[in-house]
Order: C-alpha cells, then structure tokens, then sequence
C-alpha cells in the first residue's frame, strides 16, 4: 500500500507541469537574427534554440505565431493573445508594469551602425547605376552626333574628304574633344549646328555627374563625422518602432524614423539611405559580419545595457516553470551550448 502510495505521488509530482497545458502553447515570434530566423516555414535562431529546450525540459507542446513587428509581439503577452513572446526583447520598467519576464536569457545593449569607410569613395561612383547610365547614354548621343556630322561634312562643298572612315573619325574626335583641334571643327553649317548643340548636352551630362560626385563627397563626410552617440543629432537616424532604442533616441531628442523590420533598416544604412541606425548589439554585429559584411561598420561601445528575456501575461503559471527549467539548462552546460553556437 505505501508502495502504491509512493508511486502516486511520483506520478502526480511528474505530472503536474502539464496540468493546464493539453493544449498547445501560443509562443508570438518576430525575426530577428541571429535570435529568431523565419526562413521557408522553418524557424531557427538562439531564442528558439532556447525556447525548444526548455519546452522539451517541460514536456509541453507549442505552436508559433510570427507577427511583423516589434509593437504586435509585446502586445500579444500584455493582451494575453499568447501565452509568450520570445526574440530579442529587453526587460525594462514600463514593460514589467503591464507584463511578466523569465529570469534573464541575454546580456545586450545598444550600438550604432554607419556606412563603411571604405566602401563609401568616390571610386564607388563607377559602379554607381546613374553614372553608369549617364556615361551609356553619352556614348550614344556621341555615336548619332558623329554620323550626322559626318553626313553633312559629307554633302557639303566645303569639305574635300569624302571617305567615310576618315570623315567619321574626324567627327567622332570633334565631338569627343569639344572641337579642342581647329583642323577637326565642321565646315558646313549643318554640322556647326549640330556641334554646339552636342556642347550643351555635354555640358548638361556633366552637371549630373558633377552632382553626383558632390552627393556622394558628402554621404562620405556624413558617414565619417560619426564617431560617437553625440555625433547622431542632425543626421538621418532609422530604429524600429516600439524598441528600447527608439525608447532611448526619443528621450535624448534625436529624431529618427521608424521602421517596422531590421532587415530594411539595416538594408537602408547599407544602401546610404540613412546616415546611421540604433539598435541592439547583437543584431547589429550579426548584420555587420553577415549581410552587411564590407558594408557597415559598428560605431563606438556598446550603451544603455540590457537584458533580454521570454515576456509572459501578467501573472502566467509558465514564468516559475521556465525559470526552473532556464536554471537547470544553465546547469547542465545546455545553454552554453547554444550560446556558442550562435555568438561564438
């Protein structure tokens, strides 16, 4: 009878972190590498790493919901529209009032992310697809100007060459030199009409590039000139809406805009779009050694250190449950592991 006893007491003990949770859990994800990573219905990613460990220490079931921006996942925990919310989200005062937080998962902060130096030169303007196209299309004009030329010095009594190789390479050089030798200066006036006409595209054509060169010098001083947080004032700063980030650049007055994903805000920095962008450490060093490889740089230390956690409804069974099995994880080096797998 003891016996009997024991075993039912074992049995209850076991199974009493299911009770309540037959059904499957309701885990609200967002993207964010390297924390969570969406790709082909398939989610991976240290948060995930960790959130299916301590799952699989819990012996509960769960299903994702992936929302597109930072504002609908700490609504989804505050609403109680899921029973947790996992990614890169930072425990602060204002949240812990209208929500609960597993013991910490992440040490974080916030760093600065600008344009490479190195990418940002002048020489990078051959690449550039305005130039690129500008200079296509002065070759062609250059191509027509100098066979309608040759056409007329052809048909004019004036002109004694009647051969087309040596009259067009006497065309194409007046108008590729701007008439510089007088021996290549048209006779007929058809021709003289058509070669001040072709200077003011000329002179058209090189004010583009002129303005081209002039924006691209100074993206390179804008991008140069930050060196620090204080160096943010007056430039074209991106955050994500709702983050501590864009928290902490609002109580600062530094405007920024708000973008709802960081792949596009990253995106934006890379492309000279924005001059800078504020955000999380960890997700920014992750782009700089990742899709933003030559691209971006890092800006100054790391400010405004936080920890990030798994956000929870105010007052949900699952935060004792979760701390106890994050401690055991910890203990048992299963953390390390996945840490190590995606920061070292």
């Amino acid at each position: 009878m003891q016996k009997i006893l024991t075993l039912l007491i074992l049995f209850v003990t076991i199974s009493l972190p299911f009770v309540g949770h037959a059904k499957d859990l309701r885990v609200t994800v967002i993207e964010r590498e390297p924390f969570v990573k969406i790709e082909d219905g398939k989610y991976s990613g240290f948060s995930i790493d960790l959130w299916e460990a301590i799952a699989k220490n819990r012996g509960w079931t769960y299903k994702y919901e992936p929302v597109n921006s930072f504002i609908e996942l700490l609504r989804a925990p505050r609403t109680a529209t899921s029973d947790l919310a996992i990614a890169n989200i930072s425990i602060t005062t204002d949240r812990e009032e209208v929500m609960d937080f597993s013991t910490p998962i992440f040490d974080s902060g916030l760093q600065i992310m600008a344009s490479n130096d190195k990418t940002n030169n002048v020489l990078s303007l051959l690449f550039n697809k305005i130039v690129g196209l500008t200079f296509s299309i002065a070759i062609i004009v250059l191509f027509i100007v100098a066979n309608l030329m040759w056409y007329f010095e052809k048909v004019s009594k004036k002109h004694t060459c009647k051969s087309y190789k040596k009259t067009i390479f006497e065309a194409v050089w007046c108008v590729a030199t701007l008439g510089r030798f007088n021996k290549h200066i048209p006779v007929s006036t058809a021709g003289r009409i058509i070669f001040v006409l072709w200077t003011f595209i000329i002179l058209i054509l090189f004010s583009l590039l002129t303005a081209q060169f002039s924006v691209k010098l100074m993206q390179n001083n804008v991008a140069d000139s930050i060196n620090s947080f204080y160096d943010l004032r007056g430039k074209k700063v991106g955050t994500t809406a709702g983050s501590t980030s864009e928290i902490f650049l609002s109580k600062n007055k530094i405007k920024t805009i708000s973008y709802n994903n960081t792949k596009e805000l990253f995106n934006d920095v890379a492309n000279g779009k924005l001059d800078a962008a504020v955000h999380d450490a960890p997700l920014i060093q992750h782009y700089v050694a990742n899709d933003g490889f030559g691209k971006v740089r890092t800006v100054g230390s790391i400010f405004q250190k936080d920890s990030y956690a798994i956000a929870l409804p105010s007052g949900s069974s699952l935060r004792s449950e979760i701390n106890i099995a994050l401690l055991t994880l910890r203990e048992n080096g299963t953390y390390e592991k996945i840490y190590n797998k995606w920061f070292k």
